[in-house]
């Protein structure tokens, strides 16, 4: 099916393994605007950041409160239970530190505990907020002599990571291809069966699977690359889904229900939890309701109920009381809630 079936070469045979260690530090800066924007939120992280080859990806959770007091940790995934050494935080308003660098330290491996920090009385709603970071971090090296030559890799499942990031972006030895509007995919049949719909296409004597063609109509392009890749690599840009206005995020809900990918639709519903604001939670309610996703509609619920006053009177908020009758009466019944 692929032009690159010259990639499909042999496995090296790995005869001997030696690990070792090497220090880094990682460096970070994440913009998350003005305190009256992070005060209204329920829960707020950063966009994912990676370290190394062991610890797959970090985020920073945050809770602002009146005080005014910030609290942070760090969320990461770790391969093997390997921990960063240390982690520490500045806080800046407008750009200038306001304070001291305090670190950040383990509970168990995956999370850490929240580090309070109290900041200046004088801040005001409309000042805009930046924390820089530093890791100090580990990474594990494996060096492994195969018969032509040393090479270094990281282990485990950041090896098998790799290694499906070839297939995503290099498209060895690809059985399948993909028709979408007027865009073309390469791909294999095994990632795609991911899919539950993608994976009975396959397992019967289908057209599609005769041909090993797929022609998928009424999909973006654009939406169904970043599915394919979420397909391959568990990844999706959390910073291009928020800053589309959330209608990229809607459409690539639409798009998981359609292909079954549960997984996909929980990862969603998480970045539209720590995203949530005036003009989007009407929005995010109806797709919870519409997809089942329970903890993103209690999130949207409680965050009315919060700001009702100023959600009330929106158009969204009265599409929700004229075409959504069920919907509507559950929601008045969460807001009545003390």
């Amino acid at each position: 099916m692929s032009n690159n079936d010259a990639k499909c070469t042999t496995p090296a045979i790995y005869i001997q393994q030696d690990i070792k260690f090497e220090n880094v530090v990682t460096n970070n800066v994440c913009k998350i605007g003005p305190l009256k924007a992070l005060l209204s939120q329920f829960r707020l992280r950063t966009p994912i950041f990676y370290l190394n080859t062991c610890v797959r990806s970090c985020q920073i959770g945050m809770r602002w409160e009146r005080g005014p007091i910030a609290r942070f940790r760090i969320i990461c995934e770790l391969e093997d239970n390997i921990e960063p050494v240390f982690q520490k935080i500045v806080i800046k308003i407008n750009s200038f530190v306001i304070s001291d660098t305090f670190t950040l330290k383990t509970e168990r491996p995956e999370y850490f505990e929240w580090a309070t920090c109290s900041l200046p009385t004088d801040i005001k709603d409309s000042d805009n907020f930046e924390i820089h970071f530093t890791i100090e971090h580990n990474i594990p090296i494996i060096k492994r002599n195969t018969m032509n030559s040393s090479i270094k890799i990281a282990p485990r499942k950041f090896e098998l990571y790799e290694r499906l990031k070839t297939m995503y972006y290099d498209k060895p030895c690809t059985d399948v291809k993909i028709n979408v509007g007027d865009k073309e995919f390469l791909a294999h049949k095994s990632i795609l069966s991911r899919s539950p719909v993608f994976a009975a296409m396959f397992s019967y004597e289908m057209l599609e699977n005769r041909r090993n063609i797929v022609e998928i109509k009424e999909v973006n392009p654009n939406v169904f690359e970043i599915l394919l890749k979420f397909l391959y690599l568990g990844e999706i840009d959390e910073i291009k889904i928020t800053e589309s206005m959330n209608d990229l995020l809607i459409e690539l809900m639409k798009v998981a229900d359609i292909y079954q990918m549960e997984d996909l639709k929980t990862k969603l519903a998480d970045i539209a939890m720590t995203t949530i604001n005036i003009s989007n939670v009407v929005n995010y309610l109806i797709l919870a309701d519409q997809y089942n996703i329970l903890d993103l509609k209690k999130s949207s619920m409680l965050f009315i109920r919060k700001n009702h006053a100023k959600i009330k009177d929106t158009k969204s908020f009265e599409n929700v009381i004229q075409k959504y009758p069920a919907l509507k009466a559950e929601m008045f019944c969460y807001l009545l809630k003390e």
